[in-house]
């Protein structure tokens, strides 16, 4: 009998968590993994289907009993889209002087096995070099394994920054759907990861740039709560991640897409001095509109301080954390 070593420090318990969840909703849980369930049906994240895909009586129901009030015949589509995928991609800054980089695209898929598991899974990954031109056109580039997988990029002029140029890439499904029970078709745990050549560190870190060519709401969310951290890149159907430990004067070398986005939140402690600020028996007894505001103004007051010094904690956090990767 082996003995596993379970987790024990707060770090470890969050990686183990996270690692549970990826293998869980999204898999695999190793390149050449046996399966006794049909992975279609089995994980619902990281699955790119042909792309005109029919979503089932079921599948419509159920997205249909999700919707509110205010949903719309199009934002309908939209989820409809969201749930079947069939791409996904990023938008990144690159240096201008960058001549070259590379494309990696990993993926897995499965067929069926006459062994005591059911499903059998194969591991690719294609390679892709790009050169870093300014054109403006949509380029694509197909897989070997299955040309109807296949890259489409674009490469624009950065207007708001002359030193960084804009690159969109995406992986596309471009198969048509022939039977909903073949697997053959489907592109399983699809990751892009993009490297400099020559150890260069080729991706700049400036995610206000990017703003300006696509927002949506959720992204607006995103940036309110993550502004003032360090970002490489913006994903479409997924998230983009890197390491922080490589990254070098607001630069990197390598970013990736990933499906499960585990970026940390700050910790806010609440203030430490207790005050009344509340006390209702002396609310109830004001006399004056006066009285009541001399109550309640401390209550603002202290709350401006507070944020005010947390913001200026963290600013200091992240001006050190940039100086130690320097």
């Amino acid at each position: 009998m082996t003995l596993v070593q379970l987790p024990s420090t707060v770090s470890e318990i969050r990686d183990y968590i996270v690692n549970e969840i990826k293998n869980n909703i999204i898999g695999p849980r190793s390149n050449d993994e046996k399966i006794n369930f049909n992975p279609k049906n089995e994980y619902f994240a990281g699955i790119l289907f042909p792309n005109n895909w029919d979503l089932d009586d079921e599948d419509q129901e159920s997205d249909g009993n999700d919707t509110g009030d205010n949903d719309s015949g199009t934002s309908q589509i939209s989820k409809d889209k969201l749930y079947k995928q069939s791409s996904f991609g990023l938008t990144c800054l690159v240096k201008k002087e960058t001549k070259k980089i590379n494309a990696k695209i990993s993926f897995g898929k499965y067929s069926t096995s006459e062994e005591e598991y059911h499903y059998d899974r194969k591991h690719y990954e294609e390679s892709f070099p790009i050169d870093i031109i300014i054109t403006g056109d949509v380029q694509k580039a197909y897989f070997k394994n299955d040309p109807k997988f296949y890259i489409q990029y674009q490469i624009h002029e950065n207007l708001k920054n002359t030193d960084s140029i804009l690159l969109e890439l995406y992986v596309i499904n471009g198969h048509k759907m022939k039977n909903r029970n073949s697997l053959k078709e489907l592109m399983f745990q699809p990751e892009i990861i993009l490297n400099s050549l020559e150890s260069n560190y080729s991706f700049i870190e400036d995610h206000k740039d990017i703003d300006n060519y696509s927002e949506s709401k959720e992204d607006k969310h995103l940036k309110l709560l993550f502004d003032d951290r360090i970002s490489f890149g913006r994903g479409h159907l997924c998230a983009v991640t890197w390491n922080q430990d490589n990254v070098k004067d607001r630069c990197i070398n390598e970013i990736s897409t990933t499906f499960l986005p585990t970026e940390k939140n700050i910790l806010i402690k609440p203030s430490e001095e207790k005050k009344d600020y509340l006390n209702m028996n002396k609310i109830a007894n004001c006399n004056t509109v006066q009285e009541l505001r001399e109550i309640l103004l401390p209550l603002v007051s202290d709350y401006d301080e507070w944020i005010t010094k947390l913001e200026d904690q963290e600013l200091l956090k992240l001006k050190f954390l940039r100086l130690e990767r320097r």
